[in-house]
């Protein structure tokens, strides 16, 4: 019903994918300073593989699966959030959950889940929940959790726990039969995207077309995807054995983020990996230009490499990482003079930056702060 519905009957605006144009977004439009913060490195602090990065008011928190590390704003290494293992208060795996307001992040435990301040000391604990994953944070004492719909059977799409029990559910209304329940669940990774935007939560699930709002434990439309023939609708869910192995044929959202002026997704499809804007202020949607196979704004500031956010935190700071070895690649002198420049002088740090690292340092967080 959603996806027929109008803007003023839903309060949401929907988003015609396929009338996307490919277009090259300058992120100088957007942007007003690039800093480039290279992590610490050194063996206490050896960042593994797949890391995410969350970058709060002093500090930057750098999560593995199995690592979660703090540094501060300037890349010195502080301390270790926490150790893996399985003693007692030690993490089964990080979940990537962070409250930049109290300085917490959440670990999942072998037993239980638990909630990790800065400081590396506990704070609180909360029940494991079979199934699910703590995505978010309500408010400090709630938690929101993603259940798991791979199999087709889930009863709720998402929980709420506090530190003693489930207080609330939200019903799920995606049911579909899988014969072999070995295939889908590889996809299980994908299925949820929860992100901050001021002060709202929102979330969409990987088999729905509709970012929701969450407030007060109830989910509200607030943007619809119109995928149009890429959809994957209920027939095709009606056999999802089928539906695994023609997964490509079909769009896939993901890393939702929003920001005062746009919405910023990517699509996973045989059509590749694609960078999306949706310009909140024109209602019109654009697929990212790639440089080099790369998707990202355009960096025009200091020449460096195409800028795509993986994180934005409560003051609209965007986030992104670089692996030292791939500027050393492709940030050279002769990369840099082919590009429209506006800020000389940070090209210049840009530079020296490159010129200082070794390819096996740590990654370097690269912030960018809108107009």
């Amino acid at each position: 019903m959603l996806s027929c519905s109008n803007k003023q009957q839903t309060g949401s605006d929907i988003i015609h994918v396929n009338d996307a144009k490919e277009m090259i977004f300058n992120l100088s439009d957007y942007v007003v300073s690039l800093e480039y913060v290279p992590l610490e490195t050194k063996q206490e602090c050896l960042i593994d593989r797949s890391p995410s990065f969350y970058v709060c008011d002093e500090y930057i928190v750098a999560t593995t699966s199995r690592q979660c590390f703090l540094f501060d704003r300037s890349g010195k290494f502080i301390r270790e959030i926490g150790r893996a293992g399985r003693g007692p208060d030690e993490y089964n795996y990080t979940m990537g959950t962070i409250n930049e307001i109290n300085q917490t992040v959440l670990m999942r435990g072998w037993d239980k889940y638990m909630e990790f301040s800065f400081n590396g000391k506990v704070t609180k604990y909360f029940p494991f929940v079979s199934s699910t994953s703590p995505r978010a944070y309500v408010n400090d004492d709630l938690l929101v959790c993603g259940v798991s719909n791979t199999r087709g059977d889930a009863i709720n799409q998402l929980i709420f726990i506090n530190q003693e029990t489930i207080v609330d559910s939200i019903p799920n209304y995606q049911f579909f039969k899988l014969q072999n329940p070995n295939v889908f669940g590889r996809l299980s990774g994908y299925e949820f995207n929860f992100y901050q935007y001021h002060d709202g939560l929102y979330y969409k699930n990987m088999f729905n077309d509709t970012i929701f709002r969450i407030e007060d434990r109830k989910i509200y439309p607030a943007w619809i995807f119109d995928m149009e023939q890429y959809r994957l609708s209920h027939t095709i869910m009606a056999d999802m054995n089928t539906a695994n192995q023609e997964r490509h044929k079909y769009n896939w959202v993901q890393t939702i983020l929003e920001a005062d002026p746009f919405l910023l997704f990517s699509i996973v499809s045989e059509r590749g990996d694609s960078a999306f804007v949706f310009d909140k202020h024109k209602s019109q949607v654009f697929i990212m230009k790639k440089e080099q196979q790369l998707k990202g704004f355009y960096n025009d500031i200091d020449g460096g490499m195409p800028f795509w956010p993986t994180h934005i935190n409560r003051k609209q700071e965007l986030v992104m990482f670089l692996y030292p070895y791939q500027m050393i690649e492709i940030l050279t002198n002769e990369y840099i003079a082919r590009k429209n420049i506006r800020d000389e002088a940070a090209s210049l740090r840009l530079r020296e930056l490159v010129r200082r690292l070794e390819e096996e340092d740590n990654p370097v967080v690269v912030i960018a702060r809108l107009k």
